[in-house]
């Protein structure tokens, strides 16, 4: 059975940043509900990075780059972490029960 390990980074102000230390091939239903949160997403998942990007993955063990990426985050301006939450909404709302409702319904009459 897999496991999952979810780390949330609450700053004093609106930094907040979530960071989910899930394998590849168990997409956690926890990353969709901080990023409708408003947080950051940080991630080891290789399936989030195929929907997300590079820039909110880090490797799997690599406590380093996990720090790295922190500091980025955390260091940004009020109009990145704008473009960035709105960057992880967007991937969300790909994803959102009503979008894939209407995919299924899709199939099923085009089927």
């Amino acid at each position: 059975m897999k496991k999952s390990l979810n780390i949330l980074v609450v700053n004093t102000d609106w930094r907040d940043i979530f960071v989910n230390c899930s394998k590849s091939g168990m997409f956690d239903k926890t990353i969709f509900k901080a990023v409708a949160c408003g947080c950051l997403v940080l991630a080891t998942s290789r399936d989030f990075a195929d929907l997300a990007g590079e820039e909110f993955i880090f490797a799997d063990n690599d406590a380093e780059g996990l720090a790295k990426k922190l500091e980025g985050f955390l260091a940004t301006t009020h109009e990145e972490h704008t473009r960035l939450t709105g960057v992880l909404t967007k991937c969300i709302e790909h994803h959102s029960l009503p979008v894939l409702v209407n995919r299924l319904v899709e199939e099923i009459v085009t089927f």
